[in-house]
């Protein structure tokens, strides 16, 4: 036995170990990556689902405004005939 392999060893062990590491590491940071990903489109589809909603009321506050108007035509129409002489 040489006296460098326990030192040639010891070092095959740490570049080993090192490497494992490495592969842990790259796992890790994949999976995270793809988590942030989820979490973005999730966030997108918020964002997406809010605007919709702010258009609808929009739509809905318009026509409610319309259907304000035309509901006190018809009370004043109603009133008008009832004034007017028979």
């Amino acid at each position: 036995m040489s006296s460098q392999e326990p030192l040639i060893a010891l070092l095959t062990e740490i570049r080993d170990l090192q490497r494992e590491h490495l592969e842990l590491y790259r796992k890790q940071s994949e999976q995270a990556e793809a988590r942030m990903q989820q979490a973005l489109a999730r966030q997108e589809q918020a964002l997406a689902g809010q605007g919709k909603a702010l258009a609808f009321i929009e739509r809905f506050r318009k026509r409610g405004r319309l259907l304000a108007f035309c509901i006190a035509a018809i009370v004043i129409g109603l009133v008008l005939l009832r004034l007017l002489p028979h």
